[in-house]
């Protein structure tokens, strides 16, 4: 993926699917804030001849009821299997690899200025800018409910003069959807960050412990010289003086020796 990403914004593909557009029209529906495809995977194949790899500046969610996908997303190689959801994000990049030939899948785009019934901070979690892209492997309940969303809104856009608020209602629902679907996800990689920091913490804690061990009697030194700070752990005992002197006073020192390793899918194809 050296080459420089081409936009694929929604209108670019509508350009790119014109001409094919009585092929394709009892499976696609494009306007400049919306694209639904319902199970035309040609659109794939039509996009991927377009030399990718491509930026996407809105978002897209789709199911894969049949086949699978191979494809580069965000630097990663992915292989995409049935049975799984898809999101990618605005600021994404994607290039295709390779597409099975049985490949069938629904989904929509939309674009980030499309009006959503979301209070301002209150995207969800999975849409709100933190997550770029998401696959991942669902149950057949999970996989129906997704297509359940989109064949619903396939046949509301289809409707002359739809209800535009009613389609906004479905988007956000299927949203809320995936957001639920990849929650336990995101925890789940969240809670092994917080083992591997809670791991270092404890390896940080016992390499300055073994700092304040002795050795022969003779205590471990593990100060930075030319350093005048108070000690993380206390000021070192004063050495007693011998013969009346007054013996100098060690240097204060901060511990300095840490180490850190750190399908049934329910779509009607029309």
């Amino acid at each position: 993926m050296s080459r420089q990403p081409k936009l694929m914004s929604l209108t670019r593909m509508r350009d790119i699917l014109e001409e094919h557009s009585a092929l394709l029209c009892e499976q696609i529906y494009i306007e400049d804030q919306l694209a639904i495809i319902h199970g035309a995977a040609e659109v794939f194949q039509l996009v991927i001849k377009q030399d990718p790899p491509f930026s996407i500046n809105d978002r897209r969610l789709g199911i894969i009821v049949r086949g699978e996908i191979d494809a580069n997303i965000n630097l990663v190689e992915r292989h995409i299997a049935a049975g799984s959801i898809v999101y990618i994000g605005p600021g994404s990049i994607v290039s295709p690899v390779k597409l099975s030939p049985d490949l069938e899948i629904y989904g929509f785009g939309v674009s980030t200025d499309f009006p959503l019934p979301f209070a301002p901070n209150q995207m969800p979690q999975a849409f709100n800018g933190q997550v770029r892209d998401f696959q991942i492997k669902v149950s057949q309940s999970d996989l129906d409910t997704a297509a359940q969303i989109l064949d619903t809104l396939w046949h509301l856009v289809r409707q002359k003069g739809y209800n535009r608020q009613t389609a906004a209602s479905l988007i956000a629902a299927q949203m809320h959807h995936y957001d639920g679907i990849n929650m336990p996800t995101a925890n789940l990689t969240r809670a092994t960050a917080n083992r591997l920091s809670s791991t270092a913490s404890s390896i940080w804690s016992t390499s300055m412990h073994r700092c304040n061990t002795t050795s022969n009697s003779t205590p471990t030194r593990c100060v930075s010289q030319n350093d005048t700070s108070e000690p993380l752990f206390g000021r070192q005992a004063e050495p007693r003086p011998k013969n009346g002197s007054t013996a100098p006073s060690p240097p204060e020192s901060k511990w300095n020796c840490a180490t850190a390793t750190r399908p049934s899918h329910g779509l009607q194809r029309k």
